[in-house]
């Protein structure tokens, strides 16, 4: 048999005042039918149902302290701007097919993070290719993104590119160090 033992609640069982971090927490568990039912109370309201809760032997009972926790804030490890942003510059440029395979890409995960919408799939008329017609979520602007028709084997290789792509996106812009040359007029000589 399988039990869910739950979490202390947030409030208490009899006055639904939430409980504080820290705060002393008096707990129960009792089996109805056959799941475990917990009961958390607050000092004040144990001392008031203390005598009618542990004289039920078919509870367990323990006193622990309320730990308020806060859960981490969520990061997302594909940044929607970034990613958003090379497949604008890709589609700015010229389409060869190692950019088509790559603006795919970055188009399908915009799409699973919810940036672009996919309105349909057509047909080129001149070449037959699938196009991907897809929509910005927030500006309502189109895309149009041609289907390269990737196989499986190419997948991970693309993957591995396009972080590079967004790594590089990152990475601190190189400082040039600038050769010696003539020196400027405020490091001239004096004419006499």
């Amino acid at each position: 048999m399988e039990w869910n033992i739950q979490l202390p609640h947030k409030n208490c069982t009899n006055c639904s005042v939430p409980f504080s971090d820290k705060e002393t927490c008096h707990s129960f568990l009792k089996m109805n039918n056959v799941e475990l039912a917990r009961q958390d109370y607050c000092d004040l309201c144990f001392g008031n149902v203390k005598e009618q809760v542990k004289a039920d032997a078919n509870q367990a009972y323990w006193k622990t302290s309320y730990k308020v926790v806060i859960p981490p804030p969520r990061i997302d490890p594909i940044k929607k701007d970034k990613v958003e942003y090379l497949l604008r510059s890709y589609l700015a440029g010229e389409m060869d097919d190692g950019t088509k395979k790559i603006s795919y890409l970055l188009a399908v995960m915009l799409e699973r993070k919810r940036v672009l919408k996919h309105l349909k799939t057509f047909a080129d008329a001149q070449s037959a290719a699938k196009i991907l017609a897809y929509q910005h979520a927030k500006t309502g602007e189109s895309f149009a993104i041609p289907d390269p028709g990737l196989s499986m084997q190419e997948i991970p290789q693309l993957q591995a590119r396009v972080k590079e792509l967004l790594d590089s996106l990152d990475a601190p812009a190189p400082v040039e160090t600038p050769l010696e040359g003539p020196p400027s007029s405020d490091e001239q000589s004096p004419k006499n």
